[in-house]
């Protein structure tokens, strides 16, 4: 190689990839094969990308939850006690450790069923929808702690269970969680299409696959559990 091909290479550009909110954006907004397929040739789609982006939303979540409604003594409805809540939503502060659970669900099945792409690739696809989700959960969580504070709805008891720990959920926020649920399984199938290649049914089966543990994990919320 000469010297003045080498000085061309050093002197080519370097690529800028879309703004991170515009990726959110594309993902939300224009959930199509096309779509995803296009956040593949970003130049940047490294795991730690996507789990900084996961780690950031989840704690944005709880900020906005904290924002809204930082806490409140509230009396339980059933026994009479008071007891303190922080207001943050503990669904979304588990963004992290979910999205690991979820990607590693995800990936494993589709290989198994045929599909061939690096787990990089598939969470930086699977991020671009999951950490604007999770924000908003977070905004779901903390509206829902400021109307029940202000006695518009009623919060149902609650100790330490896998989802609520000590966080009371109201019937409304409880539906908003399964519809960000819904919406999150459905981009998942599509993701997985565009990802690993697969068509049809097998590429619903890891969506369905990790639909169910979400769906289990929200009627954990569900059972009522003595207060601290």
């Amino acid at each position: 190689m000469t010297h003045s091909q080498r000085s061309l290479i050093r002197e080519q550009p370097r690529r800028i990839g879309t703004p991170w909110y515009g990726l959110w954006w594309d993902a939300l907004t224009q959930p199509t094969i096309q779509t995803f397929q296009r956040l593949l040739d970003e130049p940047d789609t490294s795991l730690s990308r996507s789990l900084l982006w996961i780690f950031a939303a989840a704690l944005g979540a709880g900020v906005i939850s904290w924002g809204i409604a930082p806490g409140f003594l509230r009396a339980n409805p059933v026994t009479g006690d008071i007891s303190w809540s922080l207001g943050m939503d503990v669904y979304a502060l588990v963004g992290l450790p979910a999205f690991l659970v979820e990607l590693f669900v995800v990936h494993l099945v589709a290989r198994r069923l045929g599909g061939d792409a690096p787990i990089a690739r598939t969470a930086f696809v699977m991020a671009c929808y999951a950490a604007p989700l999770i924000a908003l959960s977070g905004l779901v969580g903390g509206l829902e702690t400021l109307v029940s504070a202000q006695g518009g709805l009623p919060l149902r008891p609650y100790g330490l269970n896998l989802v609520s720990m000590t966080y009371g959920v109201t019937l409304a926020g409880l539906i908003a969680r399964a519809l960000v649920t819904l919406a999150h399984a459905a981009l998942d199938v599509v993701a997985v299409r565009a990802v690993y290649q697969l068509k049809g049914w097998r590429a619903a089966v890891p969506s369905l696959l990790f639909l169910g543990l979400s769906l289990f994990g929200l009627g954990l919320a569900l059972v009522p559990t003595p207060p601290m």
